[in-house]
């Protein structure tokens, strides 16, 4: 039989701190998780209503909209990362720094798309109980 529970049982400590993932190369991200986040829940609904007139209208393109994107992952997903290197240069982490990248014109989306991806991953952030019967 499956323990549903146990198969679909989110850390909230992992949701909220952090899971680091490879991005590319040895570049490592901590992200916060996208699912069950209510930081991020609730500062995207802040964006949706500073925008919402655009949004109904339909008057918002698809680069804005990775902008408003990139605005909530620098804020409330994006926690660190390591060994990143931006334009041959090393870039420490900062949320500044976090929405620059997602923000530049040339390679931002990629990485949004990336970081989004990593950030879905609701199996990296269930509840370990077989780490917990260790202890």
């Amino acid at each position: 039989m499956a323990d549903l529970f146990k198969l679909n049982a989110v850390d909230k400590e992992k949701v909220e701190k952090g899971v680091w993932f490879p991005v590319q190369g040895d570049c490592e991200f901590l992200l916060a998780g996208i699912e069950n986040n209510d930081e991020y829940r609730e500062f995207g609904k802040k964006l949706g209503k500073k925008y919402r007139r655009k949004f109904r209208t339909g008057d918002i393109s698809e680069l804005a909209q990775y902008h408003i994107m990139a605005e909530a992952l620098a804020e409330k997903i994006i926690i660190d990362w390591k060994n990143l290197e931006w334009n041959g240069k090393p870039l420490k982490y900062s949320k500044k720094n976090a929405l620059m990248i997602l923000k530049d014109k040339l390679a931002g989306q990629s990485i949004i798309k990336k970081i989004v991806a990593c950030a879905s991953l609701e199996d990296e952030y269930l509840l370990d109980f077989e780490e917990d019967a260790k202890n």
